[in-house]
């Protein structure tokens, strides 16, 4: 038997393009619901990959909770650590424009937003998440150990 994953990256709108102080938005959580439909009708499983501004959307919430708790998606972390609470030690503005990689934080800050994300997603969503994706890939051993810790 073949399998596949469909992952995607819930998270707010036109992100590639943000610059720190800009407004975030989440209008694209409303077409969700129109491909959570074509995945059901092929009996697909998707894994929304949600970061903070998605899962504090009252529209993503109650569309994912509801889906997820029928069994018809899973909702994962998408951690963007320049966004995501507690605000950590700041960081000098490089390359990025503000959108800092989780890796760049001490590791006491890394901890303190995996666990923040970990109980928000459970909280507002019903369930621990058990799926993760790091904001723009970044990664390191930290990292994973963290997240191990977490679940």
């Amino acid at each position: 038997m073949k399998r596949f994953f469909i992952t995607i990256d819930t998270e707010g709108d036109n992100l590639w393009a943000w610059q720190s102080g800009d407004p975030i938005y989440t209008e694209n959580a409303r077409f969700l619901p129109r491909f959570q439909s074509l995945c059901e009708e092929y009996g697909w499983k998707p894994n929304y990959l949600s970061n903070y501004e998605m899962v504090s959307d009252p529209f993503f919430r109650d569309f994912a909770g509801n889906k997820q708790a029928q069994g018809l998606c899973e909702v994962g972390m998408h951690l963007h650590a320049w966004n995501c609470p507690p605000a950590g030690e700041e960081l000098p503005k490089g390359e990025n424009g503000g959108a800092d990689y989780l890796i760049e934080y001490p590791e006491r800050d890394m901890e303190d937003k995996i666990a923040f994300m970990t109980e928000l997603i459970e909280k507002k969503i019903g369930m621990r998440p058990v799926s993760h994706r790091a904001g723009r890939w970044a990664t390191d051993e930290r990292y994973f150990r963290l997240l191990q810790k977490y679940g």
